[in-house]
């Protein structure tokens, strides 16, 4: 008999493997075996870095999500491997406004991705005192980007005969 917390990791790396797989926004790796509980991810999408005291517009991120042992309870910690000039990401992603035990890791990968974009941002309670301020003096600026990570729903019809 399997337990809670192995059938949600493998719910989720299924999930995963379905929903992202050829996505031309976002590739995500697990890294060992299935299921994976650490997984890279590499996002397409525009966001801002701050490269020699310039912001500039990149489209290309990395982040690493480490599932910890008290998985689904506690939130995935989310490392970012290339920096973001985003008011709630500093080394890490704060997704704790929006994390809860439901949350399966395609909503939190699709989470990443609008942070990214500046289409989530919680300027109030900031990792990056400057880039909440920057978002908050230029709000016109935002969002920088509408790609979404959710494949879209196929929709069938049938014919009656």
């Amino acid at each position: 008999m399997t337990s809670p917390r192995l059938r949600r990791l493998m719910h989720d790396y299924e999930a995963v493997r379905a929903e992202c797989s050829g996505h031309e926004r976002v590739t995500v790796t697990p890294q060992g075996p299935a299921p994976a509980q650490v997984y890279h991810v590499e996002f397409r999408v525009p966001g801002l870095r701050m490269i020699d005291g310039e912001l500039v517009e990149v489209d290309r991120h990395e982040v690493e999500i480490r599932l910890p042992l008290g998985y689904p309870r506690e939130p995935p910690y989310c490392i970012a491997l290339t920096p973001v000039f985003h008011p709630n990401i500093d080394q890490h992603y704060c997704i704790g406004d929006f994390w809860a035990a439901g949350e399966s890791l395609v909503d939190i990968v699709a989470k990443l991705a609008d942070m990214i974009q500046y289409r989530v941002l919680n300027p109030h309670s900031p990792l990056n005192v400057e880039a909440a301020r920057y978002a908050v003096a230029h709000p016109e600026r935002f969002p920088l980007g509408t790609a979404d990570i959710y494949q879209p729903e196929v929709e069938i019809s049938l014919k009656t005969a």
